[in-house]
């Protein structure tokens, strides 16, 4: 995705923020640490999760060294349905961020992403027992869509739906 708020791209373009590394985290060198850890996040600003290539590997490695709560804040809109299956095994809380309830208003801040993959990922993550949350970060360009997705969020069975506010204003076209 080409979040233009997130730190990862440079203004939502396709140049990576030169202080961002893009090499995936070595699961064998994760598994050296050696700490007494209790809650992990794993936020997507610096690159989302889903895009690891062991993703589901991380995830059990996390919980059979440490057994810690784990939340995941993903875009979701990559993967297939069996990646989103096996991952609603894993027994964690799965945070989507989630604009709007059109592609259009979904996109005009979750560039290169496509609304109907993520509403099937989630779907499929939920229907395998996975426990979500749908994230709205409200901008002028989607807040009058903060009802339906609160709507969409309770049929689609997510477990909750939060709204936060930008406190930061996005210029320019997408």
């Amino acid at each position: 995705a080409q979040c233009p708020l997130c730190p990862r791209n440079v203004w939502g373009s396709k140049h990576i923020n030169a202080d961002v590394s893009t090499d995936h985290l070595d699961l064998k060198l994760l598994d050296q640490i050696d700490l007494d850890i209790s809650d992990v996040l794993i936020n997507g600003n610096y690159g989302d999760w889903l895009m690891h290539p062991d993703a589901i590997e991380m995830v059990q490695l996390i919980k059979n060294k440490w057994n810690p709560q784990i939340q995941i804040n993903t875009n979701g809109a990559a993967r297939n349905k069996k990646f989103w299956q096996d991952a609603g095994q894993l027994d964690v809380t799965m945070e989507f961020s989630i604009e709007g309830v059109d592609q259009d208003v979904h996109s005009y801040y979750r560039r290169n992403t496509q609304l109907h993959r993520l509403m099937e990922n989630a779907e499929a993550y939920i229907n395998a027992g996975g426990k979500a949350t749908w994230i709205m970060t409200v901008f002028e360009h989607n807040q009058h869509q903060v009802e339906a997705c609160k709507q969409m969020s309770n049929s689609m069975g997510f477990d909750k739906f939060e709204i936060r506010y930008s406190h930061r204003q996005m210029t320019g076209n997408p």
